[in-house]
């Protein structure tokens, strides 16, 4: 976001000299999640010092949605001081829509010349941080907000001229500032401007009356909207429930539907009250047409434990691109017939746990991109799998960044052949064990590994007996435990097959500098004998 400060090329005071447009940090924001914003309050070039028993209010502004943070006779409400002038704001289910956000800062300090004791000091600003439907890209966001000391001095003014205002309808002349910049020159010096100031300021009171009645009849609107959600939602629980059939919401319509359980669900469902038991057989398919680049941006919560998937073969694509989705009920669900699993839930960016202990899936080919982008996918229980069929994992976990856990020690990769980029950007693992594996017909593994920031233990057995070359990099926190230390000798020294007895090519294995500083002169001598050469980036 821009620094905040009432400037043009003529108008420059902010307390001080003109200052320039600051901001700090990526500023694109999915509207959906929670974020934090560190406004920093300066007067001209030095830091606006927060009093302590100041009240402030900073509002957040998308269109009509507003959020406010503040502190108010001494109570904080979502917000903390960082520094003497840093507030950092949290902005927790602040259901701002997507658009460029607006930052209004409101100071109240003491002073007894001024109404109630209270002297009050503004700044609006509209930047560039943006709320977006994609994912977002940033750390933190933060602002400069500079305190315009030049209103407070012009308000004194008013004063003496005779205006009777409060100082807070004097400060509404400048609501909206971009549109009376050209015309506040010299607004401290000469109070002349502001009868013309008073005039616009009624124009733009007639605006924001005009939008808040707008706002009021959304706000009804949205009532009206949940009561006849709770009015259908009492119909479709007292209706006996056919399992013939699936009960949902459609936006499109605006109708609660009752379609055959075939027919699976629309690309407009809202929200699912029923579905019914469905016996799938070969190819499930889309689970929501029309079929296109995404898929159902809506529905939160699935129920499918009435499903009988016993024969069901290919669950590719399944829920592909559906944004909202946080969990399904999978209970009763066998993956044992399932070969292709492509794209299940690929870019479910809101998924965050389910069940799949059970699946099975011995028969299992092909993996790709199964859980790829699922990036808020915290945990997984992946230990009873059996992937003993499974030819190709490729991007199956890319960008998998929340995932902690994953049980793979029982994991039987004997027949996979492509493991390229598997692991990807999984930057919240830090454990992977392989020692019941074998990569034997591996014949890709690009960066299979990479980006794995977090990975302190892996127990990779060096079994790779198509590759002459692999990369293991990415990894720099490999061997930093004592735990971590033992796999990664394990990996080079008992874990590494024999290749030069076995009469393959030797295999240059390249790992991050501070991997390979963990392994002696020794050990990587010795890996050399067993035709595993060591190098690094």
């Amino acid at each position: 976001m821009s620094g905040m400060c009432y400037n043009d090329r003529e108008f420059s005071r902010c307390g001080g000299a003109e200052e320039p447009q600051t901001a700090k940090g990526i500023v694109k924001i999915n509207y959906k999640e929670d974020f934090e914003v560190v406004v920093e309050l300066m007067a001209g070039e030095e830091p606006y010092k927060i009093g302590e028993v100041d009240d402030f209010e900073i509002k957040f502004q998308v269109g009509v949605a507003t959020y406010s943070v503040g502190r108010k006779a001494g109570v904080w409400n979502r917000c903390e001081l960082a520094d003497e002038n840093k507030v950092r704001c949290f902005l927790s289910k602040h259901k701002l829509h997507v658009g460029r956000l607006r930052v209004e800062v409101y100071v109240k300090t003491q002073d007894a010349n001024f109404d109630n004791g209270k002297r009050l000091h503004v700044a609006i600003a509209e930047g560039v941080v943006e709320l977006v439907r994609e994912n977002s890209r940033f750390d933190a966001a933060e602002i400069k907000a500079y305190m315009p000391m030049v209103l407070t001095d012009a308000y004194k003014l008013a004063k003496e001229h005779g205006y009777g205002g409060t100082q807070e309808e004097y400060y509404n002349t400048f609501s909206d500032i971009t549109s009376l910049l050209g015309e506040l020159r010299s607004v401290a010096k000469n109070e002349s401007q502001r009868v013309e100031a008073e005039k616009k300021r009624e124009e733009y009171t007639d605006k924001i009356h005009a939008t808040l009645g707008e706002a009021e009849r959304l706000a009804a609107l949205r009532k009206k909207e949940y009561e006849q959600e709770m009015e259908v939602r009492k119909v479709v629980e007292a209706e006996p429930k056919d399992p013939q059939y699936n009960i949902w919401f459609d936006t499109k319509t605006g109708t609660v539907k009752r379609t055959p359980v075939e027919d699976h669900l629309s690309y407009s469902t809202y929200r699912v009250y029923y579905m019914g038991a469905y016996t799938v057989k070969g190819r499930l398919g889309r689970f929501s047409a029309p079929y296109g680049d995404s898929g159902n941006e809506y529905v939160k919560e699935l129920d499918l434990s009435r499903w009988d998937t016993t024969l069901m073969t290919d669950v590719s694509s399944m829920f592909y691109g559906w944004k909202a989705l946080r969990g399904v009920n999978f209970d009763g669900w066998t993956m044992k017939n399932v070969r292709n699993a492509t794209e299940m839930f690929e870019n479910c960016d809101s998924l965050r746990y389910i069940d799949t202990s059970s699946w099975q899936m011995k028969s299992l080919q092909n993996a790709e991109y199964m859980f790829s982008y699922c990036t808020r996918l915290d945990a997984l229980d992946a230990s009873s799998w059996d992937l003993s069929e499974l030819t190709s994992g490729s991007f199956m976990f890319r960008n998998c960044s929340s995932l902690q856990e994953l049980d793979t020690s029982k994991w039987n990769l004997s027949n996979i052949k492509w493991t390229g980029s598997m692991f990807q950007n999984c930057s919240s693992l830090k454990k992977l064990d392989f020692r019941n594996s074998t990569f034997r017909k591996v014949e890709g593994a690009s960066d299979m590994f990479y980006g794995v920031d977090s990975l302190q233990e892996l127990w990779l057995p060096l079994t790779f007996d198509q590759l002459e070359e692999l990369k293991i990099n990415g990894t720099s926190k490999w061997g930093e435990t004592e735990e971590g230390l033992k796999s990664l000798k394990w990996t080079f020294g008992e874990g590494a097959d024999d290749r030069v007895a076995r009469g393959l090519k030797p295999c240059v294995i390249t790992l991050d500098r501070k991997v390979y500083d963990r392994l002696s002169d020794e050990e990587r001598a010795a890996a050399a004998k067993k035709g595993w050469t060591i190098a690094k980036y």
